[in-house]
């Protein structure tokens, strides 16, 4: 490539004609490396390691995609377990991986293949991932995957004791959750996303509550012992020998320590199973939320503000944390509640309403206080969402406020919104304060009546003493889950805001519903028809195009000119299928845009967007997103050409330089220039090109871009937005947008001469 003069894709075409993907999972993985994609894990290099054996796995499963979906799965730098990355990838791609749970050579000789393996190192301190594709002929030979000479698929045999094993799982092809959840939202089946998720822990949750009901059966222990002790040894009324005593009370001693033993082993176990529920919560829950959200249609994203936007990200962070909190360890003891009033009946006998009544009291309590919280929540959330809108829109429009003179008018909206706030949280807080007292008033006063009636039960001689202390310590116990329980109604009403939440924004149509996606791309040529087609942002909004006719063969230049507002950025997002037309039709390549899979489709496009974004991440981070196995020398040759070296090669990290969120905020020609540098980036069927500002083009880069116009002409369908007569007579057609009116479609000549009648 030749700066200023021509233009030449840096990074070549990830196609075959056909439009299926070039290369395989090794090709991809070997680029990324060689152009330093992957923070490969320090010296020792185990993730790389690790990265080696996804690639070999993916090949073994014929997956066929290219660098930037690999990108997409992994990220340059990782804080997760090389297995979690590893297994989180799989899915991310559509493959599962099931641990096969034996020991037993042959039953792992019987599982699907391919394998995953993890064997311990000679040292025994790393596990080594293998990929097993079949059997030896010995009793430890397993045929591995590894990497040919030519650097494709290959075969090698090794031996492997089954000691050194730790773990084996099968991998195969899955459905996402999320295909499954809009398969049952459109099927109006009355499930709810997050009920059809808990389900897939049903046997979990079984196991736990069986284990809750055994837990509370040990806990009984130690009131019997009391008990036994008060009655069989200090209010015997003939007193044991001391010889007699003492192996009596090492029996019961070794009795309790047994079933403390056995509790505290159950208690743990039910610990990390909920901490693996939650941390497999917040995997397949996040992951499908942020995976919903990027699908949604921008229609839907771009009517919600970015607190509302937030809050359904942060609605599951509240379902998180009660999940693997205490407050779902007090829930899972309610079982106990049914074991400890079954002893408490058999020791007491009628003694037990007493605490059947404070159980009563609770319930009555909870449902009183119910109805109020609930609706003191709902202002509360109002108010919060309006506060914290107010002073996103300070923050974000500061200058434009100083500029319209309205700074004190949003003040003092933003201080009305905190002043509600405050009312609420006030109220909310004197309600949870009553809730609380009142349980504890209930739970003293049934502890208090439970002694008094057992006083006069050991009176009446149905009642021993030890008898009556085993009552008080499992009444006591009894009450202290109930009053637990009782004082979760604000945060429980939290989870199930935050779980309808999640439910609506996940039973909302994804961008696919609105495409009909029966044809895969492939080979696109870039022949855009268009047919009256129609374009508003809204059902009931004002028409944003109107009755848009274009024929554009494939490897035509097309200028897209007009007054500020009449829709150029619009037409682009209609073309790369963003909106799709209300009326009308708008076919590539003659099948309707409703066809193709939205992201498949966009894969072949190249779009630069008037506004340049760019996320957190150094320059060469933000270009490698459109093509990540870019070398540095690709970098700065696409640079070069936008008009950007010098700029960046004057920055003291260059290249490595930290933009985005937070970090360095680049000026905004060097923003357009870069954003353009995405372009040369890429070798698209179809450019997608929307205006740059005027400093922009009448510069070296200006000067670049039209190179680069003439060189792509005839060999690419490029449509782009300019104001500038030069770049339009360039062009084969030119396609003038005019407010609430049809546009004008002809040779520049034509055009421009309809334009200097106006």
């Amino acid at each position: 490539m030749v700066a200023h003069k021509n233009y030449a894709p840096v990074v070549v075409s990830h196609f075959e004609a056909d439009g299926s993907p070039k290369q395989n999972p090794l090709q991809c993985m070997r680029r990324l490396f060689a152009n330093r994609w992957f923070d490969t894990g320090g010296e020792d290099g185990s993730r790389k390691e690790w990265l080696e054996a996804l690639a070999l796995a993916l090949t073994a499963l014929g997956w066929r995609g290219d660098e930037m979906r690999l990108s997409d799965v992994l990220p340059r730098q990782s804080d997760q377990e090389e297995l979690d990355e590893f297994l989180n990838a799989l899915a991310s791609l559509g493959y599962i991986a099931h641990q096969v749970q034996s020991r037993d050579s042959a039953v792992w000789r019987n599982a699907d293949l391919p394998l995953l393996m993890l064997a311990r190192s000679d040292s025994g301190e790393e596990l080594q991932p293998y990929v097993v594709t079949g059997w030896g002929e010995g009793a430890n030979a397993w045929q591995i995957a590894a990497i040919d000479d030519e650097g494709g698929l290959g075969r090698k045999e090794i031996s492997i004791d089954d000691e050194r094993i730790a773990q084996v799982f099968s991998i195969g092809r899955t459905d996402t959750l999320h295909d499954s959840s809009e398969e049952f939202a459109r099927q109006q089946t009355g499930v709810s996303w997050m009920r059809l998720t808990l389900q897939r822990f049903r046997g979990m949750f079984v196991q736990m509550i069986v284990v809750s009901l055994v837990i509370g059966l040990l806990t009984t222990a130690v009131p019997l012992f009391v008990m036994m002790v008060y009655d069989l040894v200090i209010d015997s009324h003939s007193l044991p020998s001391l010889t007699n005593a003492t192996n009596l009370l090492l029996k019961l001693l070794l009795g309790v320590a047994l079933a403390m033993g056995l509790e505290c082993a159950l208690r743990l176990s039910v610990i990390r199973s909920l901490s693996w529920f939650g941390a497999r919560m917040q995997v397949l829950v996040g992951t499908a939320l942020i995976s919903q959200f990027f699908s949604l249609s921008p229609a839907v994203t771009e009517r919600a503000s970015a607190a509302d936007q937030l809050s359904r990200i942060r609605a599951f962070d509240t379902m998180r944390d009660f999940i693997s909190g205490p407050q779902m360890l007090a829930m899972l003891e309610l079982p106990w509640c049914l074991v400890l009033l079954v002893v408490i009946g058999i020791l007491s006998g009628p003694v037990v309403l007493i605490p059947m009544g404070g159980i009563a009291l609770y319930a009555l309590l909870a449902f009183a206080i119910r109805k109020p919280l609930e609706y003191e929540m709902y202002r509360s959330a109002r108010s919060g969402s309006e506060r914290q809108q107010t002073a996103m829109d300070m923050l974000t429009r500061l200058p434009a406020m100083r500029y319209s003179g309205v700074v004190e008018a949003l003040f003092n909206r933003y201080t009305s919104s905190v002043r509600r706030a405050m009312q609420t949280t006030f109220r909310i807080n004197m309600m949870v304060a009553l809730l609380e007292h009142s349980a504890h008033a209930i739970t003293a006063l049934v502890g208090l009546l439970t002694l008094v009636v057992g006083l006069y039960a050991i009176w009446d001689g149905t009642l021993t003493v030890g008898s009556l202390v085993a009552v008080m310590i499992l009444t006591w116990r009894l009450l202290g889950i109930i009053q637990a329980n009782c004082v979760l109604q604000p945060r429980l009403h939290y989870l199930k805001n935050s779980t309808d939440q999640i439910n609506r924004l996940m039973t909302l149509n994804s961008e696919d519903a609105d495409f009909q996606h029966e044809v895969p791309v492939s080979g696109l040529k870039g022949h855009v028809e268009c047919n009256g087609a129609v374009l508003r942002y809204t059902r009931s909004g004002e028409f944003v195009l109107r009755n848009v006719t274009l024929d554009i063969q494939p490897g035509q230049l097309v200028a897209v000119m007009g007054q500020s507002g009449s829709g150029k950025s619009s037409l682009l997002k209609l073309l790369c299928g963003l909106y799709p037309p209300q009326a009308g039709s708008l076919r590539i390549d003659g099948i309707n845009i409703r066809q193709y899979v939205p992201h498949d489709l966009r894969q072949h496009m190249a779009y630069m967007p008037q506004s340049p974004d760019f996320f957190s991440g150094t320059i060469a981070d933000n270009l490698r997103l459109v093509a990540p196995a870019s070398t540095d020398a690709d970098l700065r040759l696409a640079i070069e050409n936008a008009g950007a070296m010098d700029e960046i090669a004057a920055m003291p990290e260059g290249l490595a330089t930290e933009i985005g969120v937070g970090q360095n905020h680049l000026p905004l020609s060097l923003s357009h220039r870069l954003n353009l540098a995405r372009i040369y980036l890429q070798d698209p069927s179809m450019m997608l090109l929307d205006e740059m500002p005027y400093d922009v083009l009448n510069s070296e880069t200006g000067e670049n871009f039209y190179d680069m116009l003439k060189t792509v002409k005839g060999k690419h369908t490029a449509i782009f937005v300019t104001h500038r007569m030069d770049f339009a007579e360039l062009a084969d057609q030119v396609v003038w947008l005019r407010h609430d009116m049809p546009p004008v479609v002809g040779t520049p000549k034509q055009v421009l001469a309809a334009m200097q009648k106006e």
